[in-house]
């Protein structure tokens, strides 16, 4: 069985790289679509990677070899920066579930016609989320726990908004006097009745038919493929195969998440730019609620083992391990930068002669000084 990480690795420096590919052949078009409709994102996305963020040993600032990094504006609209995010999303809730259970189970909500096209604000989208919080909480019984996304397109039709939310939850729920309760299935005749009793109370709308749930378990082995989905981009920019202007249209080359099998899709170009303005209102991409909610943790933390978010290290110095000092950005556009710089990840001066080469012919308003 292949490790998380091995996945995380392939997987996404494969996506990264077809994403830089993209701005090349696509950024000039992107532009000029976004400012059509008002946005204005020329700066972000021209100077995304290219600036290099430098930074110095606080003891020896002269002496020890300096470290770079590439710098991110953590744009909506660069395919970059959101493949960045995806994979960092999708590291942070593998690592924390990993362990907990040997069997997962993944649910999916979906909502009628009639409510599909009210759901539009963050207020929608935050009832939307508490009403599949209390269907799985009165149907398994006790504290459910797990993390939850809104995907605002379905993979069959992408072209058509239709808002449903993705939940993953471990197989155990907890008591409230604390004991653990495992089970092996969720009757999906219940899981219906509370969802559709809830949803008609919320909304205060009368439909015929049930709308549609699916229930799915799976074994660990595979959580982080169905991680990775969870937390699925409504589309990957770097998927635009072709903007056309004249039409105000854009192509999309778009790959299926199970059946891999790429198929075109021809959309409107607003359709595509609204989208990704209304993924940025429906907040934060995915939550985690009951037990595995951020304010309850410290409360079920002496039931069950609940891994923290670990916090990034800051950048030490390789050769004393002190902290480091941010020194200055070095615009990259035409350097030769290479032996420094590699994609997203940090680099270190392992050739002294590079550094020195380095301090001799510096770019262009760029001091190489003590920091005060």
């Amino acid at each position: 069985m292949r490790k998380g990480g091995d996945c995380l690795s392939s997987i996404f420096k494969r996506k990264l790289r077809k994403g830089r590919e993209w701005r090349t052949l696509h950024l000039r078009d992107w532009e000029k679509a976004l400012k059509r409709y008002g946005i204005d994102e020329t700066e972000k996305l021209e100077k995304c990677e290219k600036m290099v963020s430098a930074r110095a040993c606080s003891n020896h600032p002269n002496e020890h070899p300096m470290i770079f990094k590439t710098r991110h504006y953590d744009s909506p609209y660069c395919p970059v920066c959101t493949i960045r995010r995806w994979e960092k999303e999708t590291n942070d809730i593998y690592q924390q579930l990993k362990g907990l259970s040997t069997i997962f189970f993944h649910l999916v909500f979906t909502l009628p016609p009639i409510i599909r096209d009210k759901v539009r604000t963050k207020e929608d989208f935050k009832k939307f989320r508490k009403i599949v919080r209390d269907t799985i909480t009165a149907t398994v019984g006790g504290v459910p726990g797990g993390p939850m996304s809104i995907h605002l397109y379905g993979d069959h039709d992408p072209g058509k908004l239709k808002p449903h939310v993705h939940v993953i939850i471990p197989n155990f729920t907890v008591l409230p006097d604390g004991a653990v309760k495992r089970f092996d299935y969720i009757p999906e005749d219940v899981l219906k009745r509370e969802y559709l009793k809830r949803l008609k109370r919320r909304f205060k709308t009368e439909f015929k038919g049930i709308p549609v749930v699916y229930i799915q378990w799976f074994p660990e082995s595979k959580l982080y493929h169905k991680v990775r989905y969870l937390v699925h981009p409504p589309f990957e920019i770097s998927d635009i195969e072709e903007i056309d202007l004249e039409h105000n249209e854009i192509t999309l080359r778009m790959e299926g998440e199970f059946n891999h099998r790429k198929k075109t899709v021809r959309v409107p170009a607003v359709m595509l730019i609204r989208s990704l303005q209304l993924d940025r209102k429906r907040g934060h991409r995915y939550q985690w609620f009951g037990f595995m909610s951020y304010n309850a943790r410290e409360r079920y933390r002496k039931y069950l083992y609940i891994p923290y978010k670990r916090k990034p290290e800051k950048a030490k110095c390789p050769v004393c391990g002190a902290n480091t000092v941010h020194i200055g950005y070095i615009d990259a556009d035409g350097l030769e930068l290479s032996p420094w710089v590699y994609g997203d990840f940090m680099a270190i001066f392992d050739d002294r002669r590079v550094m020195e080469e380095f301090r001799k012919h510096p770019p262009p308003d760029f001091i190489i000084e003590a920091p005060a």
